[in-house]
């Protein structure tokens, strides 16, 4: 009713599998996170060429703003505390909900004494943060559960390994698409919107950053890992995650229609870091990293030493050499989303993405003019 659903979860499951649906779009939201209506986020992992709102985050947030009488007391970096609610009317109590990292207790409390809090405006502050991706083009009169992909975390692990195996029915669907227009393929018979999968399952990434999630140093509940996952030395934490390191999984099924896949995936691929040198840059030069700290891959960016910026304002500077020549730069820009000084120029744009750009402009400049010379000092040297 609150949140503007089609239906009312009628399982502990359906509850899960809202909370899931809710929360997945929140890292989409924050990838696209910019200062203009834009596309880009949405056309690759989400609904289609609809475009997100300016500052969509803060558009979901509008709803969450207000003093709605809710406190949190205890540890939440342990996930152990009391969600309260405090009751609006002298005739109804304060809701209480003791949470202990997956499991809530003390839930004595009547639908009166729920209605008679701030609990109703703050779920339809939920709905209504949700249906900014989910119902993005405004045309929805309800919302469903399990009809609105994000790409975030889901508590089903099987949910988001890569390397799930390609049943009968895929192989089939996809030798009918090969059938059809004379069989051999190579007529486009279907469409498919998204490309990241693509990407990444090719690439075999490594993504481990994002896949843990509620574990007490975020917003969300709850944990999508078994308790005790913290005090896991780093090999048994990451195995838990991807795998056993050493054995091939199945490949990504591809799309209907989408060809070329590789027939496995090893999770612990590290061909990547073989080509390109993974974070030993001592040998390298004229690469500039930018760090966008809106976007959720920030926390996998590359930084002075490793230090990761802490969650919240950022007062650091927005420029870091990483190197005492300066041909290493880091850029951390505290306004931006997914490579917001690769797009194209809007009026709206923070004063981060404006210095973020002339910098990388500069130092383009002064890398081609660095290269001319020494060819011109090797072609005088050569005659």
């Amino acid at each position: 009713e609150y949140m503007g659903l089609c239906s009312t979860p009628s399982s502990n499951l359906e509850v899960i599998t809202l909370i899931n649906d809710i929360q997945e779009v929140f890292f989409d939201m924050a990838e696209g996170d910019y200062p203009f209506a834009s596309t880009y986020i949405t056309s690759a992992v989400g609904p289609g060429l609809y475009p997100l709102p300016p500052w969509p985050m803060q558009v979901a947030c509008e709803g969450l703003n207000a003093d709605l009488g809710v406190t949190i007391t205890g540890d939440t970096s342990q996930v152990e505390f009391t969600v309260t609610a405090s009751a609006q009317t002298s005739a109804t109590a304060d809701v209480s909900v003791s949470v202990s990292w997956d499991e809530i207790s003390d839930t004595s409390f009547t639908i009166d004494d729920v209605k008679a809090t701030g609990i109703p405006a703050l779920l339809k502050g939920v709905g209504a943060a949700w249906g900014v991706w989910c119902n993005v083009t405004g045309e929805l009169s309800c919302l469903s559960q399990g009809g609105c992909a994000g790409t975030g975390m889901s508590h089903d692990a099987e949910e988001w390994k890569p390397y799930k195996q390609q049943t009968s029915q895929d192989k089939l669907n996809d030798k009918n698409l090969k059938d059809k227009d004379g069989g051999d393929g190579s007529t486009c018979t279907s469409t498919f919107s998204g490309t990241w999968n693509s990407v990444y399952c090719n690439d075999e990434l490594n993504l481990v950053n994002y896949l843990v999630q509620g574990v007490g140093n975020d917003m969300f509940w709850p944990p999508n890992v078994d308790e005790g996952w913290n005090s896991l030395d780093y090999s048994d934490a990451l195995s838990s995650l991807i795998g056993t390191e050493g054995q091939l999984y199945a490949g990504c099924t591809p799309p209907p229609g989408i060809y070329g896949y590789p027939s496995t995936f090893d999770a612990y691929a590290n061909w990547l870091d073989a080509w390109l040198g993974g974070t030993d840059l001592n040998s390298y030069s004229n690469i500039i990293f930018s760090n966008g700290l809106l976007d959720p891959w920030s926390a996998a960016g590359v930084y002075d030493n490793g230090d990761v910026p802490n969650p919240g304002i950022y007062n650091g500077p927005l420029e870091v050499n990483l190197t005492e020549d300066g041909s290493l730069k880091s850029l951390i820009l505290d306004l931006g989303a997914h490579h917001l000084d690769l797009m194209f120029s809007d009026d709206n744009d923070p004063e981060c993405a404006l210095t973020a750009r002339q910098i990388e402009l500069n130092s383009i400049q002064e890398w081609v003019t660095q290269f001319n010379n020494q060819n011109v000092i090797r072609g005088t040297s050569s005659r």
